[in-house]
């Protein structure tokens, strides 16, 4: 723990975070602060603002539909056994505030937990969701 023992260094923080909850350093913006010594505190209001302005953005589905697309066809996994192989329709944006999107493939069950973590952690980074939680509603051709 951290309860006065010592002074710990930031990286040491992180890492410790890091441990502790995983899926926080992915998408949860840190900020160290100390309002005793005024230092960082005027960094936290302009980052929520960044954030809540992350969540209203609304991305077309051109571009979204091109993006997933490649890192579709740049991640997916080898054919299986039967030659299947994992293929993009479409994405598009249902709703913002969280974001949340709709993305369609040819067959969901050749889509690995990887791959999903990866496409999400893609549309965070190329469209600046840090800190915004998305939704992904991942589909197959036929599903409604």
């Amino acid at each position: 723990g951290f309860e006065g023992q010592r002074a710990y260094t930031r990286e040491e923080y992180l890492t410790w975070l890091a441990d502790r909850f995983p899926p926080l350093e992915k998408y949860i913006p840190v900020v160290f602060t100390s309002a005793s010594e005024r230092r960082n505190v005027q960094r936290l209001v302009p980052l929520a603002i960044k954030v809540h302005e992350s969540r209203l953005k609304v991305i077309p589905t051109s571009i979204l539909s091109r993006v997933v697309d490649e890192y579709t066809r740049d991640n997916r996994a080898p054919r299986n056994k039967e030659g299947k192989q994992l293929n993009f329709l479409f994405a598009v944006q249902k709703s913002n505030n969280p974001p949340t999107f709709e993305i369609r493939f040819n067959d969901v069950s050749l889509i690995r937990h990887e791959f999903k973590e990866g496409l999400e952690d893609m549309l965070r980074e190329n469209f600046g969701y840090r800190g915004s939680p998305i939704r992904l509603s991942i589909l197959g051709r036929k599903d409604k």
